[in-house]
């Protein structure tokens, strides 16, 4: 029996994206941990959070997966900067840069315990800043790692092509950069901006940031893994996902909503399913 990791940057994050690949490996025998890496408020007592804790416990068990919590502090505990979507999907500070470090020591060492043989961790798809800082620790893991499509920021259009072109992921098709306004337009559009970004200065600041297409330095081949869920998987991968009552209203909206993003999501990926999960792998020199 193997071990499959899922690393989530919060306490939602693995179970929206992975619902589904968690179901596939349970059905194989496989003992599934999901681990929270920024599971905590500054207050270790704080109602919310712990709330938000058992609705995670709750998540994974629906699932039959184990969730565990690094206790690491959410951005805004962390840092006073981070204080609005803006800051919160903008660059990491140069205290948080400083911290990658001793986050990889943290992580290879909960590896360490567990030797899984595969580890699944956040493409960082809709830029937020501690997915952003998992992604970029996640290099010092020894296992096979797989990066999923972070949700609900990838049933964006054009979110996961904007974040490969930024991390100079490559495929044997040719990538070309979509019209700007496309992206910025279905940006506005998604629940969890509209939740989260009022109209004002801010927002036109992340329309600009938006309007500008990344470029990196460097490319990396990558290859990708679709996970195609069928009706019954689908409705457990949902019956789980709600379990999250605190957040999903604000992410996805209704039910109906929810399914109609990832039914677009599923067909962005060419799977005429319910609902559909991609997972990147790339590969590391020597391995």
């Amino acid at each position: 029996m193997a071990v499959a990791l899922f690393l989530s940057p919060h306490l939602d994050d693995a179970v929206l994206a992975c619902a589904g690949r968690m179901q596939r490996h349970i059905a194989r025998g496989d003992t599934v941990v999901v681990t929270t890496v920024f599971s905590h408020a500054a207050s270790p007592h704080d109602a919310t959070w712990a709330a938000r804790r058992r609705e995670d416990e709750t998540a994974t068990a629906r699932l039959g997966a184990t969730a565990r919590w690094l206790g690491l502090l959410d951005a805004p505990f962390r840092d006073p900067h981070y204080r609005d979507f803006e800051t919160l999907t903008g660059p990491t500070t140069t205290r948080d840069a400083v911290s990658v470090d001793r986050l990889r020591e943290t992580l290879h060492a909960h590896e360490h315990a567990l030797r899984p043989a595969v580890v699944h961790v956040p493409l960082a798809v809709g830029d937020h800043v501690d997915h952003q800082l998992v992604h970029a620790a996640a290099d010092v893991l020894d296992a096979r790692c797989l990066y999923y499509e972070d949700q609900p920021y990838a049933a964006v259009r054009h979110a996961v092509a904007r974040r490969r072109a930024e991390l100079g992921y490559t495929t044997d098709e040719v990538d070309r950069p979509p019209p700007a306004a496309e992206y910025v337009d279905a940006m506005l559009r998604a629940p969890y901006v509209r939740a989260f970004l009022p109209p004002g200065p801010a927002r036109q600041r992340c329309e600009r940031r938006w309007d500008r297409w990344p470029t990196a330095t460097q490319s990396t081949p990558v290859s990708a893994e679709v996970e195609r869920l069928d009706s019954t998987m689908a409705a457990r991968a949902e019956h789980a996902i709600f379990a999250y009552d605190s957040q999903v209203r604000a992410l996805f909206g209704s039910r109906e909503s929810y399914r109609a993003m990832m039914s677009e999501h599923a067909r962005a990926v060419g799977q005429p399913a319910p609902r559909a999960e991609r997972y990147w792998h790339r590969p590391r020199a020597g391995r």
